[in-house]
């Protein structure tokens, strides 16, 4: 677990609703970040998501799968209707293959977070079987999300910066240009007195002006913008550091009795819906005539 206090920092990009967090935990690029991030087990690095798809399966999944999924198991065999999958490429979409797609499912009960508008303070919670890849993931999660607040915060001032920044550059070029012509052509024409000679001095003079005016002022903005962009960066209080949890928080017990009831309950019920067949059968072939 850790306990981030998000209430230090400039509200530059507006303030973001408790609600927001778990939007963005569930969301897609958040999802596959937090997969292919790197943790390290017994020396060996692996990403998360090589890490998911080489666990064997809990008794929690393969209870929900024969309870709360059976049925749907039994449609599916029943109808034989292959599914269907869609490719999002043809319309500019990215769409998710059936392994990547079970990682996503596989992650969304591992994480949870908690949001204290009042206090200004998000408590992140990861559940593994292994502690050490718990505090790894939690770690990994803090960094990605404080990296999107962060996005998000300052999303305007970092488009007014990057904005006044190419103009500035663009400004910079023009100006280093007609500082050099000037010099060159006075360089050239030091002793000559001439009206035409005295025209062209003032024209390369006065654009050389009116450019610098131009290039001063945009350094101006651009410093006030980047003052801006750091004024609106948010900053982070870890009020509860990631640590390796010493103790179990599931699965629960009522859990294994409440599936293993329902497991029963639906062998029981399908035992008498075929009994009838099973024993007919094993009838018919007693009285099938030995030779």
């Amino acid at each position: 677990m850790a306990g981030i206090n998000l209430s230090t920092g400039a509200g530059g990009g507006g303030e973001i609703p408790p609600s927001m967090y778990a939007t963005v935990l569930g969301s897609q690029p958040f999802r596959k970040r937090l997969l292919e991030s790197k943790i390290v087990i017994k020396g060996d690095s692996m990403t998360y998501g090589s890490y998911l798809e080489n666990q064997p399966r809990s008794g929690i999944g393969i209870l929900k799968e024969y309870t709360i999924g059976l049925p749907g198991k039994i449609i599916g065999a029943i109808s034989g209707e292959p599914k269907k999958v869609y490719d999002g490429d043809n319309v500019g979409l990215q769409a998710l293959s059936d392994d990547e797609y079970e990682l996503h499912l596989a992650l969304a009960g591992k994480i949870t977070l908690t949001a204290d508008k009042k206090e200004g303070v998000v408590s992140l919670s990861v559940v593994e079987e292994n502690p050490l890849v718990a505090a790894q993931i939690a770690q990994v999660t803090e960094s990605a999300l404080q990296d999107w607040i962060i996005e998000y915060k300052i999303k305007n001032a970092k488009a007014q910066y990057d904005f006044i920044e190419k103009q500035f550059e663009n400004k910079q070029k023009e100006f280093y240009s007609i500082q050099e012509q000037l010099a060159n052509y006075t360089d050239r024409n030091q002793n000559v007195l001439a009206a035409s000679y005295l025209t062209r001095l003032d024209r390369l003079q006065a654009e050389f002006d009116l450019v610098n005016t131009v290039y001063s002022e945009l350094a101006k903005q651009k410093e006030q913008a980047a003052i801006q962009l750091n004024k609106d960066t948010p900053t982070f209080s870890i009020l509860d550091p990631v640590k390796v949890p010493k103790e179990k928080t599931g699965p629960k017990k009522s859990l294994y009795i409440l599936g293993s009831f329902f497991i029963g309950l639906i062998g029981r019920a399908g035992w008498a819906f075929v009994r009838k067949s099973v024993e007919d059968f094993f009838k018919a072939l007693k009285e099938i005539p030995q030779n």
